[in-house]
């Protein structure tokens, strides 16, 4: 029994790791409330997980939450304005093609649009990485976050569909959304998240092994 309850039992790991996963999507959460903010709050979320995939459960910091979360609002704020207007635009656009195409002129306009939201979300995602994960603020994170787009971008379908998968709650009816609200609220938006972490770990150490020195 003091082997499956004691601190170094695989069980009070396992429930360490699950508090602090909920810890960190309530602070998103709370963060995200002025939607501006969305961005900085993203940051914040990747370098608590990043640390959980380096040092493990029992790592998480909510001071340290806060001060990625301050520091990535100056560069973050506009940054995401400019990709919620592109969301907004590839949405109506393909909203557009849908209601008013038909075959195959149909088929290849959402194709490409689609694509395009793919890429926005890749050069987010990999914004968002480098602010987190960096103590300044540098112009090559765009150019870079661009070019790994391009490289990489199988894993940024795989990335960004995972991160969409949090949006299937809307569809489900009012009742069910209740009933799932406390999962929501703890762990919906974290654990895909934590996925996400994992993946992009694996792409970027070898080719930034800098970041991965905090």
């Amino acid at each position: 029994m003091k082997r499956f309850f004691g601190t170094d039992s695989p069980s009070f790991r396992f429930m360490t790791i699950l508090l602090e996963l909920a810890e960190i999507n309530l602070l998103f959460l709370l963060c995200s409330i002025p939607i501006v903010t969305i961005g900085a709050a993203y940051s914040a979320m990747l370098h608590s997980l990043y640390g959980m995939h380096k040092y493990g459960e029992g790592c998480f910091s909510v001071k340290m939450f806060f001060r990625v979360f301050r520091r990535s609002l100056k560069p973050l704020i506009p940054a995401w304005c400019v990709i919620v207007i592109c969301y907004i635009l590839l949405g109506c656009n393909i909203n557009y093609i849908i209601n008013n195409t038909q075959g195959m002129i149909r088929f290849i306009g959402c194709g490409v649009y689609i694509v395009l939201l793919l890429f926005v979300s890749g050069i987010m995602q990999y914004l968002s990485i480098f602010v987190a994960l960096s103590e300044k603020w540098n112009r090559d994170f765009l150019k870079n976050s661009f070019l790994l787009t391009l490289a990489k971008f199988p894993v940024v379908i795989l990335t960004s569909l995972l991160s969409m998968s949090v949006f299937i709650v809307a569809l489900f009816p009012v009742s069910m959304m209740l009933r799932l609200l406390p999962l929501v609220i703890l762990f919906w938006i974290v654990c895909p998240a934590y996925v996400c972490v994992g993946i992009h770990m694996r792409v970027l150490k070898p080719l930034f092994p800098e970041l991965f020195d905090f």
